[in-house]
């Protein structure tokens, strides 16, 4: 019996990035859904940005992916105080008045080079279906109640279970080849870019997959 696959990713974490990878963006006074590093968020046209949600279509506009999550920089808390560090998720509803005080995130845009990792949720019945899987395009979800906010985990994974050539959000390139990862179990750990990019310009670029 083949061993389960025990790595976690926390989100979609990107690979081989640099510091001068990163922006710095900004998240809008009393924002209703917690954010979490590894998850991906959209322009919103108020210059914040905004959780992307679990795919349903392919307008970039309402599914796409400007950047994505890699720390909270800082928050205001429950009891009014700015927090610059330790700060593991972003809660729902954060308050902030004064521009030095704003909800702030770092975060790695998401253009059409940029690889992730992520943990894809459904496996492969053998090899050859998982070579299927390279380049064709899927998208995120949220599992209910799964996040964990004392350890800064997003409930984000990559929904496997339908591959389409149609744009939806992310393309797989191919499995992580590792001792710890196996494409035939689930929770498998699959190399995707983004392919439904919003607020960012791209340039020959083909939302549909092979």
């Amino acid at each position: 019996m083949a061993r389960a696959n025990s790595g976690i990713t926390a989100g979609f974490v990107p690979i081989d990035y640099s510091e001068s990878d990163l922006v710095e963006l900004v998240v809008a006074d009393n924002y209703g859904t917690a954010l979490y590093p590894g998850e991906p968020v959209l322009a919103v046209d108020d210059g914040t940005v905004a959780r992307t949600p679990g795919g349903s279509g392919t307008d970039a506009t309402v599914d796409g992916i400007m950047a994505v999550i890699v720390e909270i920089i800082q928050r205001v808390d429950a009891d009014g105080v700015l927090r610059t560090n330790g700060n593991r998720y972003l809660p729902a509803n954060t308050r902030w008045t004064a521009y030095k005080d704003r909800s702030l995130l770092k975060c790695v845009l998401a253009n059409s080079s940029r690889r992730f990792k992520v943990k894809a949720d459904t496996a492969h019945a053998d090899i050859a279906a998982a070579l299927t899987g390279n380049f064709v395009n899927y998208y995120h979800a949220y599992e209910s109640g799964a996040a964990v906010p004392a350890l800064g985990r997003s409930s984000i994974f990559l929904d496997t279970s339908t591959a389409a050539t149609t744009a939806k959000q992310w393309r797989v390139l191919d499995w992580v080849k590792a001792p710890y990862n196996d494409p035939l179990q689930v929770n498998f750990h699959a190399i995707v870019i983004p392919n439904l990019i919003q607020g960012l310009p791209v340039v020959g670029h083909s939302t549909t997959g092979i």
